[in-house]
């Protein structure tokens, strides 16, 4: 039941105590806890528990464009995404990247010219 709409104020006051102290309850066993280690041995637990396959399969999960848009969309990245593309990709091949190398391949395979 929606507690807002019982008729009286003392109904909808007691409804909501019955909610706060319900929520708080739950809230109990992190304040007794020690919420930071715990908070700390998940995160590494699950960091450890995908790492490998991130590690193998990074390339395939991840979209640059859609990273790109989102970073815009998000207000960290306000500018030219063209010139930022074209920055990126120099240095990947100042760099001389396996990223690099593999994306020169698939241009010069589609472009028609001798790999």
């Amino acid at each position: 039941m929606d507690v807002t709409s019982a008729i009286s104020p003392a109904l909808v006051a007691s409804g909501l105590r019955e909610q706060i102290c319900g929520m708080a309850a739950k809230f109990e066993g992190l304040m007794t806890s020690d919420f930071a280690s715990d908070f700390i041995k998940r995160v590494n637990d699950k960091r450890h528990l995908l790492e490998p396959a991130w590690n193998e399969r990074w390339q395939d999960l991840c979209n640059g464009k859609l990273l790109f848009e989102d970073l815009r969309k998000t207000g960290h990245f306000k500018g030219d995404l063209l010139r930022l593309k074209k920055e990126i990709v120099g240095l990947m091949r100042s760099r001389e990247t396996t990223s690099f190398k593999t994306l020169a391949t698939s241009f010069r395979s589609l472009l028609g010219a001798k790999v």
